[in-house]
């Protein structure tokens, strides 16, 4: 015997509904996916700032210490250095921020490392200047204790246990004294 059309009619009802709580599952499962890919993309490829910063390795005339600065921000310990200013030359960044960190004027020379780094709190590309450079003036002084809460001069192989992100460490950059020719070309139209 056949079913009833009531019973045709109820049994069709109960698959679409199967089937509509189903669909309802598959696509919040979609969404769900579709919001993880886009969150990796916008990481990925996500526009960033670029930003220029310049250090100072300064060492003492023995060449068995370096000077270093405490930073307030971050609590760390770095060579004089900060971000290159708008129509500023790298050259001239690091003998400004030396000054203003540490009191002390200095000679840049060569180039020692070229590092960069992703700051993903900031939103930035950063590109990281060390020039190998000399005290010629000045005194120590903190000019700015909202920045730098110390500086210190630190035997070279503590500089380089405070801040291993030099791929050879200081004490090699030191010892070497290779650098890289640095020379600001100007204006070029």
């Amino acid at each position: 015997m056949g079913k009833s059309i009531v019973q045709k009619y109820l049994m069709l009802f109960s698959l679409n509904r199967n089937l509509y709580f189903y669909l309802k599952k598959i696509r919040k499962f979609y969404e769900q996916c579709y919001l993880k890919v886009k969150s990796l993309f916008e990481r990925r490829y996500i526009i960033m700032d670029r930003i220029n910063v310049v250090y100072s390795l300064i060492t003492d005339d023995t060449k068995t210490k370096i000077l270093m600065v405490k930073n307030i921000d971050n609590g760390q310990w770095s060579l004089p250095g900060s971000s290159v200013e708008e129509n500023e030359t790298f050259e001239l960044a690091a003998i400004r921020e030396a000054k203003e960190e540490t009191g002390y004027d200095i000679k840049v020379h060569g180039i020692v490392a070229v590092n960069e780094a992703v700051l993903l709190k900031s939103n930035e590309h950063a590109l990281l200047i060390t020039f190998r450079a000399k005290v010629v003036g000045g005194s120590c002084e903190i000019s700015r204790p909202d920045e730098i809460s110390e500086i210190e001069w630190v035997n070279i192989e503590e500089a380089d246990e405070r801040m291993p992100y030099y791929k050879d460490g200081l004490k090699n950059i030191v010892n070497k004294r290779i650098e890289i020719t640095y020379f600001d070309e100007g204006k070029v139209y």
